[in-house]
């Protein structure tokens, strides 16, 4: 649970936490995914070690934004909401 979603560490750490329990994929981030021809590995490396660049509270938990390099060193910006576990709301390549 985060108590600060200003304090980005502890934010980073809560999603280290939940990360290997997995990711929900909402139907929106597939479709903007397969928009970009990301994968699944591309989400988890950029959620994994991507740097939290802002935040927001969504419906029901806080959304972080993480901006990171895939596995083919391609910059691309997750919106990941963090609550009992984490759901990737969408992603896109930066150009």
């Amino acid at each position: 649970m985060i108590n600060d979603p200003t304090n980005y560490k502890e934010v980073r750490e809560e999603i280290k936490r939940l990360l290997p329990a997995g990711i929900k994929f909402s139907q929106h981030a597939l479709e903007e995914m397969a928009k970009d021809g990301l994968d699944t590995d591309d989400i988890f490396r950029v959620v994994s070690d991507g740097r939290i660049i802002d935040h927001h509270m969504g419906k029901w938990d806080w959304v972080f934004t993480l901006r990171g390099q895939t596995v083919d060193a391609e910059i691309v910006t997750c919106a990941v909401a963090v609550g009992e576990r984490l759901s990737l709301v969408t992603a896109y390549k930066n150009d």
